[in-house]
Formats: C-alpha cells, structure tokens, sequence
C-alpha cells in the first residue's frame, strides 16, 4: 500500500488565494485605476478601468498623459485575477501562476503609467512657452500623479494568490512557515490601516475643487482617492532621500526604546520605565560632554556614550533590586522612577537657583521611599498587585512626602547658582564641547569633495554582499565567511557616490550605536549562556529556578541591560544634535520610551523586528506632517492613532487562531507526514494468558474497573 498525497493546495490556502484575488478583482472595478495628476490640495484626475476621467480641480491641463496602453494592460491584468479566482476556487495546481501573471500585468502598468507622467514633466520642462511659475505648477501636478488602490490591491492579491498556490509545493511551505511569526504583526498592520481608512473617510470630506456636484459614484472615486492619497502621503518618505533620512533620524531613539521594551519582555519583564531611563542617560551624557576634562580629547566622546549607558542602566536596576529583594512590581516602579527622573530634570534646566543639600537628599530619600513602601506592603495579607498597585502610589508619595519635610526641617537651607542651565528664557543645558560631539551620517558617509556631497554605496554593497553569502553558502561558518565578503564589498566600492543635497539634516551617528545594541541584544540573547539563563526566566521562573538558575541575579541584569539600551537613546539627542543644538533641551521628546513599547509589540520583541517597526513608525511619523498640511479634516494625529490600532490587534493576536500563529508539531497532528508504503497490522487483543495492567499516572484515581488484583488487596489494607 502507497501513500499519494494531494498536490493540491490545502483548503485554507484556497480560501486565502479567493479572498485575495476577488479582493483585487474588486479593486480594480470599485475604486480609481490611477490618479493622472494631483494639484497642491489633493485634487486629482481620477482614471477608472472604464476610461471615464473624474477632475477633483478647478481645472484639468489641457493636456494629460496617454491612457490607451494602461488601460488595456489593466483589463489584462482583471482578467488574470478572474482567472486566478476561479482556479482558487476550484483549487486547481495553477492558479499561482495566472496569481503572479496578474501582479506583474499591474506592475508594469504602474511602471507604464509612471513613464507616461515622466514624460510629460519632460515635456514641461522642455516647453519654452511657459513662464516659470506655470512649468513649476504643471511638474508639480504632473508628479503628483501615480497609481491608486485599483492598480495596488491587484499588485497585492496576485502576490497572496502566488505564494498560497506555491504553499503545496514543500519548500516553499517551509520557507513561509519559517516566517509564520510575520502573520501576527503583518494582520495588525491591515486591520490597523482599516480602522484608520474608516477614521479618515469620516472626519476628511472628499477633495472637490470643481463646484461641480459628484454624485454617488463620483463620491465614491473621490472618498477612495483620499484614503489613498492620505496613506501614500504617510509612507511617501521611503521615496525621497532627505525625507528618508527624517525618517531614519526618528526611528532612531525609536530602535533604543523598542530594544530596551524588547529585552525586558523576553525575560518576563515590563519595563515600561524608558522615557525615565532614557531622561538620565541624557543628562549623564550632557554631564560628561560638557564638564568632562578637555585633555581626553576625541576619548570624550565614548567617554559620554557610556555615561548615557551608565545612566539608564543604573536607572534601570533600580527597579530590578526592587523586584528581586522585595518581589515589588517592576511596572509600578518604573512608573514611579519616570516621575523622579522628570523632576531632576525639571530642576536642573528649568531653575537658576537650586537648593543644594536639600535637592539631593530629596532625591536620595525619595528613592528610599521605594524599598520602605515595597516592605509595608509586602506585610499585607493576600493582596494581588492590582490591589496593591493604588496602595503602592499613595503610599509612595505620603512616604516621600514625609521624608523631604524632615529632610528640610532638618537641613539648612544652602542655595547655589545652577551653572548647568544656561542663561535665557529657553531650558536647555550649555552646549557640548566639540570633541564629545557624534558627527552626521552625511559626514561619515561623504565622498565627495568640498564643493559636492556624495554618499557613498559601501555599506549598501556590504549589506548585500552579505546576505546574499549568508543565504547561498552552507559551510558550518558561513557568518564569518559573510562578514568578511561585506567587508571587501564595502572597502572596494566605498569610494562609489550618488550626488546629493541634504540641506542641515541632523540624521547622526548614534544611528550606528543603535545598530550595535541590535547585534548585542542578539548576541547576548541567543548566543550566550547568560542569555539562555534570561529566557529561561522569562519562560518560566520556577522552573529557571529548578534547574540552577538565579531568578533574582538574572532579574536585576535584565532590568539593566534594559535600561542601558534606553540610557544609550540619549546620545541621539544630546550627542547626535538631533535637535538642531549639542545640548540637552528642555523640550527632549522623552515620551519616545513609551512608543517603544508599540515598537516591541509589533516587532515580537526580536532585533531585526525592533529595527523594521521603528523603521515603520518613523517613516509614518515623517509622513504624517505632509499630510497635516495638505488636508484640513486628517491632522498628524492619524499617525497616533494608526500606532495605537497596531498596539491593540497585536495583543489581540492580530484576531487569529492559536492553531495558525502557532501550530502544534506534525508529529502530533499527523500533518506533512508520509505514512509506510506498508503497515503490518497486529491484534489490539491481548493473548488468553496475558492480563493487561492500565496505565494509571501516580496520584490518578482508580475505579474498581481500572484497579488489578493486587491494588485492591492494597487499597483494602
């Protein structure tokens, strides 16, 4: 007897591949194919499938772009997706590749329709007869056209419909179960966009600039347009360089923040106490960078970088000392350190006078108060920490309270001139001395001359280099065979540059700091014995225990390492300049440690996961300005609200089943798993002489039909 199993796609991967491409059919048939234009407000020249054109402006140019070759290009590209939906449904072998046809039919269409508008902003430029304010508005308009949800959800569908057909193929079923851990993150994203497609269609109206009505039909093009239009807005900087690099610059505390939200989840952790962390390791940096000894010269500026270690880190041990002596919650305590880092702050950049002795025995006694509050409540019979937790905060402040009013009765009153803060009606410290300064990533990566700046391509040809050795090579050291191809890569083309003008960006080296702390927290992690111990407690404390583990050393490190990486996020702001002055500014967006917790989340608290969702949030965050200028209805705002739909479907599991995001093993479902050509079939019955014994677990009670002879006399005894 033989096995034959079903080449076919599975059932779900049929459903998935239906879902997909009748999602793309209907795409192209209910919303604008592409946007042949789009003036400063958002209004647009809307092409559907049909070829009927819809202008949202005062008035359309007289001349638009040629649409004949796009538009039969897109009923291809529909018929592709309604062939592609019938194999689906009849879960035919081939519907992956009518799938991948159809999303290369509306690719090429974009790629055609972007050619079409190229041409016409060359067109413009060319055209003597226009004055110069006209040749600006007519490129703008021009480049503002582009594809629109009709041509996307094809591009999208056609993907989905490709790789489920291919999911019966056994490779490739092991290669996307080797990235399974993407469907939660990647189903919070969609729902997330969603939600926020609704906020926006209800607070913005429709963008008409014609004074004519649009009817029900032309209501529906230009509502859809605008989701489109807010949504390509918001990811747009991943296609300009100087607005990437914004990007790049916000994701960059977002990386420290998440790692440092990261380390703590896989250890058990809640260390929501960044913004605190990340507030001391920036005043250590700024007091090291500004009073540090001149003579060290460039040693000043490690020098600060590990003082912003030192400083979140010894922040963050705090409550790790509480946790392991006390048992305290690292969650209230970390809440309460925020509150003590801000007041620090506050008075060192907001006062001219400080109150010497009394300052730092406050702030002495006020931690104090911690460990003495954590012991009175430990003394309280059989309450749960979210009855202890209101108990904690107000006993918290009454202690301290009470501590800094004997403190001060007790003290005199000593009075010193706040040399930190520098004179003016703006709080922020005195500026850094040059040598404890990150340079720009634009300095770093200049190859140009003193007249032109060049990026250098070295580290884009070592990242591929890299990974192209490190996915192709077998050999059992195939990391250090990578590594060592991108480093020739990158030495031999360093010196190859694309011009670039990035007037004053501040995108600075601690980018490269953040980098490191992603390989540390994976080396650490995964590839140390400490970081074995880690997991085991986060996995399981008592059973960490168990097998030798310290519970209490380990907890204390991980809150450290923890509040290091969010210490470290300091130097982008102080060291970096990231806000336009080498200085530590009253305004520092602190609040960023929070939105690493977002980023965490949606990163499933690995390295390379932290760095995409900052990458993510702030390509959004640098998008979300663009559209608070060009939309009345749609603020920024819509960026914190995306952030916090993410936040929210991702502790829902995306809505998924368990049995999808983590399936039990085929050994024990029986999946992917060939039975014998053969099966030697024995009898169930035992022979006449023999007597089975049931297997009972120790502890499990017997009934009289269960129980042997002897464990009868037994129990009888």
């Amino acid at each position: 007897m033989t096995h034959d199993p079903d080449p076919r796609p599975s059932p779900t991967a049929a459903v998935i591949a239906r879902i997909a491409s009748g999602a793309g059919l209907l795409g192209m048939l209910l919303f604008p194919l592409a946007a042949l234009g789009r003036g400063f407000d958002a209004d647009a020249v809307l092409l559907h499938l049909s070829g009927s054109l819809l202008t949202l402006g005062a008035a359309a140019p007289e001349r638009l772009p040629e649409t004949g070759t796009v538009l039969a290009l897109g009923w291809v590209a529909l018929a592709l997706l309604a062939a592609t939906l019938f194999g689906a449904v009849q879960r035919t072998r081939w519907f992956w590749i009518t799938g991948l046809l159809a999303a290369l039919a509306a690719f090429a269409d974009v790629l055609l329709l972007n050619s079409a508008l190229g041409a016409e902003v060359a067109r413009v430029a060319n055209d003597a007869a226009l004055r110069p304010g006209a040749k600006r508005q007519l490129r703008n308009f021009y480049g503002g056209g582009g594809m629109n949800l009709g041509l996307l959800l094809p591009i999208l569908g056609g993907l989905i419909s490709a790789g489920a057909g291919l999911s019966a193929r056994r490779a490739w079923h092991d290669r996307f179960n080797r990235v399974r851990g993407l469907l939660v993150p990647a189903t919070a994203i969609t729902l997330a966009i969603l939600v926020g497609a609704i906020v926006v269609l209800v607070v913005q109206p429709a963008v008409n600039l014609s004074g004519k009505p649009l009817g029900l039909w032309g209501g529906w093009l230009a509502k859809s347009d605008l989701v489109y239009f807010v949504y390509s807005t918001l990811f747009a900087p991943v296609t300009r360089f100087n607005s990437l690099l914004d990007s790049l610059k916000l994701a960059t505390p977002l990386i420290f923040t998440g790692l440092s939200v990261a380390f703590a989840f896989r250890t058990g952790l809640f260390n929501i106490g960044a913004p605190g962390q990340l507030t001391i390791g920036a005043i250590f940096a700024m007091l090291m960078g500004v009073y540090g000894p001149a003579g060290l010269g460039w040693l000043l500026l490690p020098l600060s970088i590990v003082a912003a270690g030192l400083g979140g880190a010894l922040w963050g041990a705090i409550p790790g000392l509480l946790k392991a002596r006390f048992g305290s919650s690292e969650v209230i305590n970390t809440i309460m350190l925020n509150y003590i880092a801000s007041a620090i702050f506050v008075t060192m950049l907001g006062s001219t006078k400080i109150f010497g002795v009394q300052l730092i025995g406050a702030a002495l006694l006020a931690l104090a108060a911690i460990p003495l509050v954590n012991l009175l409540l430990r003394r309280l019979p059989n309450l749960n920490p979210v009855a202890k937790a209101p108990l904690f905060a107000v006993a918290y402040l009454l202690a301290a309270r009470a501590l800094y009013s004997l403190l001060t009765a007790a003290l005199p009153t000593q009075v010193f001139t706040n040399t930190i803060r520098v004179d003016g009606y703006e709080a922020k410290s005195q500026e850094l001395q040059e040598t404890s300064r990150l340079p720009t990533m634009i300095d770093l990566l200049n190859v140009g001359t003193a007249d032109t700046v060049k990026i250098s391509l070295g580290l884009l040809f070592a990242l591929a280099a890299y990974l192209l050795v490190r996915t192709f090579l077998k050999a059992g050291n195939r990391n250090l065979i990578a590594l060592a191809a991108a480093l020739v890569a990158g030495a031999v083309t360093w010196r190859i540059g694309v011009p670039v003008v990035t007037p004053g960006n501040t995108f600075n080296a601690s980018f490269l700091i953040a980098l490191a702390g992603v390989v540390l927290f994976g080396t650490l992690m995964w590839r140390t014995s400490t970081g074995y111990a880690l997991r085991a407690v986060g996995l399981s404390p008592k059973a960490a225990e168990y097998g030798g583990i310290s519970v209490a050393k380990n907890t204390v490190l991980a809150m450290t390492v923890a509040g290091m990486f969010a210490g470290l996020a300091g130097t982008h702001y102080v060291n970096g300049g990231a806000m336009d002055e080498y200085a530590l500014r009253g305004n520092t967006p602190v609040n960023v440690g929070f939105d690493g917790i977002a980023v965490a989340l949606m990163g499933q608290n690995t390295p390379a996961g932290v760095v995409a969702s900052a990458l993510l949030f702030g390509t959004i965050d640098t998008g979300g300005v663009d559209v608070d200028q060009k939309l009345d209805g749609v603020s920024k705002d819509i960026v914190t609200v995306l952030k916090a739909l993410v936040v929210l479907f991702i502790a829902a599991g995306g809505f998924l089943s368990r049995r999808i995001i983590d399936p039990p093993p085929a050994a024990l479902t029986g999946g992917n798993t060939a039975p014998p050509a053969a099966v030697e079939v024995t009898s169930a019955v035992p022979a006449p002489s023999q007597t089975p014994t049931p297997q009972v677990a120790p502890g499990e009670y017997r009934t009289p039909e269960t129980q042997t002879p002897d464990q009868k006399k037994e129990d009888q005894a």
